[in-house]
């Protein structure tokens, strides 16, 4: 057996069912290369257009014709087309974010055109392709063991291995990413992260966006993480009992990271993917589960308690952390989030530290992740000042800035939420 037959089919399995019956997986649409040639896409494309200008026509109301759709596209083709691979990757990623803004009728004022629908109550507006052996010309012909596309743009791409059949295991996979990268680059600029797996690991993350050698490979390979969890449900390696963990280690990860209710891909294109530059070097940066789990369920908490009248130790909650476990982060995916969640309506986000030298280093981390609207607090009367006037966006201050605030009158607002760091030193006694 290939490992087609070992990880291949079992993951689009997972993904879309067992053709022929009621079983539809996890909900994706199984496409096989047969079916993809019926939309008739130039290799040297890696979008499916045939399926992107329905979908925008389906989530635009503002967009009446195909003409005004392939406005959009041709705005989407333009930003992938930056020559700087890196760039390319983050222009793209922000304009599938953010939506074009586009003059859709000469004369008139331009409008916000999605790619994809965001909202999880419309996300059956979009269409969810699962397709093998997706193939993209460029200097060489590539192909994909696994493509998943949202409304025709690939935004995962998985390579498989088997040390079974030839003795070559993830790692192998992430280093053929690479080869793509080098060979066919359009084929990861819509990228959001790529997954490699053999028959017992699976693993996800991104590629470097530069001629890497393979020492430089094989050290960012420790970024690639494992995927533990079936969150949102309450199972996943640590607490489902023994006897129910399925007999594939790919399951998990498949049906965790990949499922579409809710869709984790969209989550992570919108809050869970970073560019961090330092000393001049920018480098891509994916969540790990963990910090996925952290800030999603401080959000639905937060979320929950909008409007509604509750004892003040329902308004806490604790968030552990090990040394080095990426804490900065999970602040920073958190307060993207909460800043961009409809329901909060333009929050004030508070990120509270305990230490003057803190307080720098991780404002710099939120400038080094180009988050936009971060100040800091100049000590007791800039925090007033600003938290009287009712200002809005994500600042940055230490503790010691809440002292002498018994001038400062009631705060009648439902959307200040606090991310205290170094929360057990900060956070007992009076």
């Amino acid at each position: 057996m290939s490992e087609a037959g070992y990880v291949e089919l079992p993951v689009i399995t997972w993904l879309a069912g067992h053709p022929n019956t009621t079983d539809n997986g996890l909900g994706w649409t199984y496409r096989d290369e047969t079916a993809m040639t019926a939309f008739d896409r130039p290799l040297e494309d890696p979008l499916v257009e045939k399926l992107l200008l329905p979908a925008i026509l389906r989530i635009n109301p503002q967009v009446k014709t195909e003409a005004q759709a392939k406005l959009a596209v041709a705005a989407l083709r333009k930003t992938m087309s930056h020559p700087d691979k890196l760039t390319a990757n983050r222009q793209t990623l922000d304009l599938l974010r953010d939506g074009a803004r586009l003059a859709l009728v000469p004369g008139e004022d331009a409008k916000t055109v999605q790619f994809m629908e965001f909202d999880p109550t419309r996300q059956h507006l979009n269409d969810f392709t699962a397709t093998n052996q997706y193939r993209i010309q460029g200097v060489t012909q590539c192909r994909e063991d696994t493509a998943l596309l949202v409304n025709g743009i690939p935004l995962v791409i998985a390579e498989y291995k088997s040390y079974l059949a030839s003795g070559k295991d993830w790692r192998e996979a992430v280093h053929q990413l690479h080869r793509y990268q080098r060979q066919a680059p359009l084929m990861l600029t819509p990228n959001v992260f790529c997954v490699a797996a053999d028959e017992d690991e699976f693993r996800y993350g991104t590629v470097l966006f530069h001629d890497a050698s393979k020492e430089d490979i094989e050290i960012h390979m420790d970024n690639w993480g494992r995927w533990l969890s079936l969150y949102p449900d309450e199972r996943d390696y640590w607490n489902k009992p023994e006897a129910d963990n399925p007999d594939d280690p790919l399951e998990i990860p498949v049906k965790g990271l990949l499922r579409l209710k809710p869709c984790h891909v969209l989550d992570f294109l919108q809050h869970f993917v970073v560019f961090e530059t330092k000393k001049g070097k920018t480098v891509k940066k994916i969540a790990r589960y963990q910090q996925f789990e952290a800030a999603n369920d401080l959000v639905e908490r937060t979320v929950s308690l909008i409007g509604r009248p509750v004892e003040p130790q329902e308004r806490t909650g604790l968030i552990w952390h090990t040394q080095g476990s990426g804490k900065s982060i999970t602040i920073i995916c958190t307060a993207y989030k909460l800043r961009r969640h409809p329901a909060l309506n333009n929050p004030t986000v508070l990120i509270v530290v305990d230490r003057r030298d803190l307080k720098t280093q991780i404002s710099d981390d939120f400038e080094a992740c180009d988050y936009p609207n971060v100040e800091k607090v100049f000590g007791v009367q800039d925090l007033k000042n600003k938290l009287r006037t009712g200002w809005r966006g994500t600042l940055v201050t230490t503790i010691q800035s809440f002292q002498q605030m018994d001038d400062l009158d009631p705060i009648d607002r439902d959307d200040i939420i606090c991310l205290v760091d170094e929360a057990h030193r900060t956070q007992k006694g009076s």
